[in-house]
C-alpha cells in the first residue's frame, strides 16, 4: 500500500513537472520570443474589432491635440481604420515596432516603450486628403 503512495506520489510530481515544463516552453516562445512576439501582434490587425478599435483610439489621440479637428473624428478614425486594413507598409511597420517594443521592454529598463509605427502619421494625412469631403 505504501509502495502505491509512493508510486502516486511520483507519478504526480512527473506530471506537475510537466506541465511547468510546457508553461515554461511556452512562456519562451509566447514572452520571450522577439519574432514570435511580433508575429502575432500584426496577426490581431486582422480583426476587424481591432482594426476599429485602432481607429477610435488614433481619432481620439488626434483630436486630443488639435481640438479643431472634433467635427472630423469620424473621418479620422474611418481613414486611420482603412490604413490600417490597405496599406501593407501598415502592418510591415507595426511588426517592427512591436518588435522594438518587445526589445526595449526586456533589455532597457528606463527607455520610453511605446508603439510608433514609422510612417502613420504621414500615411494618415494622405488617406484624409483623398477622402471626399462631407
Amino acid at each position: 500500500m505504501g509502495q502505491r503512495r509512493g508510486i502516486a506520489a511520483i507519478l504526480a510530481a512527473a506530471a506537475a513537472c510537466l506541465v511547468i515544463a510546457t508553461l515554461g516552453a511556452y512562456g519562451t516562445y509566447a514572452i520571450l520570443d522577439e519574432d514570435a512576439f511580433a508575429d502575432r501582434a500584426v496577426s490581431t490587425l486582422h480583426s476587424d474589432e481591432v482594426r476599429q478599435d485602432l481607429g477610435a483610439r488614433v481619432a481620439m489621440r488626434v483630436v486630443e491635440k488639435r481640438p479643431e479637428l472634433m467635427r472630423g473624428q469620424s473621418a479620422i478614425e474611418e481613414a486611420a481604420t482603412i490604413e490600417a486594413e490597405t496599406n501593407p507598409a501598415f502592418g510591415t511597420e507595426f511588426r517592427a515596432a512591436a518588435a522594438h517594443l518587445h526589445h526595449v521592454l526586456f533589455t532597457d529598463a528606463n527607455a520610453d516603450a511605446s508603439l510608433r509605427v514609422t510612417g502613420s502619421g504621414a500615411a494618415l494625412r494622405e488617406r484624409l486628403r483623398q477622402m471626399p469631403a462631407g
